[in-house]
């Protein structure tokens, strides 16, 4: 499959394909459909992250402060000095790994750091670089440090990344869950630039805010966030009885300018009296769009149930109204939600040896399908969390196949259709696509539309095709792909034609290139034939490249003496028969030879035309000898000259 986007450098293909998480959990979607695999050593119970590279090999994984290569050892560099990259973090899903914009081999790792401690340089949020291209292509930290401006800020939740407008560069948002601001830095391939986008008043919603498993998810299309978190209101005053909150709040984010805007909370937020500390039931685990982005899913840590939000419903209080119970089958703790790169939503439960998915996730709860038992984990058991990645996954939004330079098994040639495809990433759902061929000479039929169209270049070349596609939420996508258009072989026979009797024809498609190769009406594969008796004679020949062209003649024979003058007389009245006229016959094709009657050559002309009339040549009987280069083609006669 070929891909090129437009202006989108910094799109892959597999980094996100390979999970690591839980207890030795991990699965793989490199084969196509998710399937277990092998390698985690590990325990990943709260914050799990792994990377690939653009194959689909893993690169490196952690779980919280921890940093391990491909082989599962410690990362070098994963502590400077007396200054550990993070600290111990509560909050589940607080770590994200992201390659970095415009530099190939280089990953950022991000943790939010909830916790404060003594040495100033790991309060915040903080991140540490990796370099592939150290210690043999297993990687080393080369960099690490708390985000510009985040070192005041002590109490951060869990990052999201979301793509810049400009398809390459990646914001990373989190939400200071002190002053209640949405953060956003932007990542370059040049590093940070600069202060972070601060959106929202600096006020708290709550007396006591637990975060302990606050959520922060991106749409796929990036102009939306969710997040989750629950405080501790008392229920009466010195009493050690509280009502917990739990919230779900909605919001909209600029791909270009780094802004949240439009926060609102779903006046759902679940309620519940406890002693002392929440109870689970009504806590939310999990948080995930579906691809479209027009459904928002929630699962409870405590509760067994997965909701459905209508995100189309409206106002906050429509889409409140709007939520719907998926029916599922798994009795533990759902955990956590996380779309995968086959536009799935895969589940999370604490402590099952299978990971479940939801599918068909952009329809309405109805028709939603969980499914318990999709990925068999060989043992191994799901915990807290799953590793996420950026809005997209790093996914190209649109791929054009059946395109791009001509191969031995993929051949283009002039004359016959090109049947073009495109296909989108799960998170962009097209609205319309525009094609332009490249080819103007072909007036109205150079533009098509649709996801599939086809075209048929009439000359060899090379044509620029390029397809625009508009996503449902107004986003345009431009994708191009060069395509070769090969030539046909080019067959040199003339129109159907008569023979003289008794006479030959020598048929040959004319000059090829080396590697041609031939097939003939009655199956045989020379590069010429001898035509001896008339019909209809047919041949297919197919180019090295591996073009073809098929061509067809109708070959009759007639008696030659009347076609071709017997008598001439250059100083008669009858102009017709003045001249040696090959009456039948196309003279240009013929070379002509001309010998008196003891054999002496007296005339010899290439490419014949028709002007002989016996120029100092006494009366008397001529012998001609006719020969056409191109068919091989023979013929001899006698004519009298009279004077």
């Amino acid at each position: 499959m070929l891909e090129l986007l437009a202006p989108a450098t910094g799109w892959a293909q597999r980094e996100y394909y390979n999970w690591y998480f839980g207890s030795s959990a991990g699965i793989t979607f490199n084969t196509g459909t998710p399937t277990f695999l092998p390698g985690n050593q590990h325990d990943r119970p709260h914050s799990p992250f792994t990377i690939s590279n653009a194959a689909g090999v893993v690169q490196l994984s952690g779980e919280d402060t921890n940093l391990w290569d491909r082989t599962e050892a410690p990362m070098p560099g994963n502590v400077l000095g007396s200054c550990s990259l993070g600290a111990t973090i509560g909050a589940s899903s607080a770590c994200l790994v992201v390659p970095q914009p415009g530099r190939p081999g280089r990953y950022y790792v991000l943790r939010s750091v909830a916790k404060q401690y003594r040495q100033a340089c790991i309060t915040g949020f903080q991140y540490a670089v990796i370099d592939m291209g150290r210690r043999g292509g297993l990687g080393e930290v080369v960099e690490a440090d708390s985000l510009p401006y985040s070192q005041w800020l002590a109490n951060y939740g869990a990052p999201t990344a979301v793509r810049h407008t400009n398809g390459r560069d990646l914001w990373i948002i989190t939400q200071n869950r002190v002053t209640n601001q949405y953060c956003a830095w932007l990542l370059t391939a040049t590093g940070w630039q600069g202060l972070p986008v601060l959106s929202g008043p600096p006020t708290a919603y709550a007396t006591f805010f637990f975060n302990e498993l606050y959520r922060l998810k991106s749409s796929p299309d990036g102009q939306h966030l969710v997040t989750a978190w629950y405080d501790l209101v008392p229920v009466l005053p010195n009493a050690p009885y509280f009502k917990r909150r739990t919230y779900l709040e909605l919001a909209d984010f600029s791909l270009s300018t780094g802004t949240v805007t439009q926060r609102r909370i779903l006046p759902d937020s679940l309620q519940g009296a406890n002693k002392v500390g929440p109870n689970r039931d009504c806590i939310i685990g999990g948080l995930e769009f579906s691809p479209d982005g027009s459904r928002l899913y929630a699962d409870t840590v405590g509760g067994h149930e997965i909701w459905q939000y209508n995100l189309l419903a409206g106002t906050p209080a429509a889409i409140a109204a709007s939520k719907q119970r998926i029916p599922i089958t798994t009795r533990g703790e759902l955990n956590d939600l996380q779309l995968g790169p086959d536009g799935n939503i895969y589940v999370s439960a604490w402590d099952s040896h299978y990971l479940a998915r939801l599918t068909n996730v952009n329809a309405s709860a109805a028709a939603v399908r969980y499914e318990e038992r999709v990925v068999d984990l060989q043992g191994a058991t799901c915990q807290f969390a799953l590793p996420r990645g950026p809005n997209d996954l790093n996914l190209p939004p649109v791929v054009v196949t059946n395109s791009g330079t001509v191969s031995a098994s993929a051949v283009t040639c002039a004359g016959e259709p090109v049947l073009f495809q495109s296909s989108l990433s799960p998170f962009v759902t097209a609205a319309s696509y525009a094609w332009d061929f490249g080819d103007p000479d072909a007036g109205g039929a150079n533009q098509a539309a649709g996801q599939a169209p086809s075209h048929t270049y009439t000359q060899a070349g090379t044509y620029a095709v390029r397809l625009r596609v508009t996503s449902s939420s107004g986003q345009v996508f431009e994708t191009g792909q060069t395509v070769q258009v090969l030539p046909l072989p080019r067959i040199a026979w003339p129109a159907d034609t008569t023979l003289c009797a008794g006479g030959q024809y020598k048929l040959s498609p004319g000059p090829q290139p080396a590697g041609t190769t031939y097939r003939w009406q009655d199956g045989s594969t020379t590069s010429g034939q001898t035509i001896i008796q008339a019909g209809q004679y047919q041949v297919r020949v197919t180019s090295p490249t591996g073009c073809t062209t098929q061509a067809q003649i109708t070959v009759s024979f007639a008696d030659c003496p009347s076609l071709l003058p017997n008598i001439i007389l250059p100083a008669g009245d009858n102009a017709a028969n003045a001249h040696f006229a090959l009456r039948g016959l196309n003279a240009s094709d013929w070379d002509l030879t001309l010998f008196n009657r003891w054999g002496r050559e007296i005339h010899r002309q290439e490419h014949y035309d028709n002007s002989w009339a016996a120029a100092g040549q006494s009366a008397g009987l001529y012998y001609y000898f006719l020969y056409n280069p191109t068919t091989g083609q023979r013929l001899r006669g006698w004519v009298e000259v009279v004077k």
